[in-house]
């Protein structure tokens, strides 16, 4: 994946960044290419990593998170017992 800052950019939704690869399928793991941590947390800052399926994962800006860290535990503790 070679995408540039303003490619990662361009995926804010909500102040939150949704990160998976070309095809959407099977990209969680989008997150650990060559360089794309360092290239977000330039673009973002600090970020919470919300592992959301096996094909994207979300990445909360903790600057501009109305969300704790608890909240995302709760969050995704509830989820994951729905599943």
């Amino acid at each position: 994946m070679d995408s540039t800052l303003e490619d990662i950019k361009r995926l804010f939704f909500f102040n939150d960044v949704l990160c998976s690869n070309n095809e959407r399928d099977y990209g969680a793991g989008a997150l650990f290419y060559p360089e794309v941590l360092k290239k977000i947390g330039r673009a973002i800052g600090n970020f919470y990593i919300v592992p959301t399926s096996i094909h994207e994962t979300l990445l909360v800006p903790e600057k501009d998170s109305a969300l704790t860290q608890q909240d995302l535990r709760d969050i995704l503790n509830t989820e994951n017992q729905l599943a």
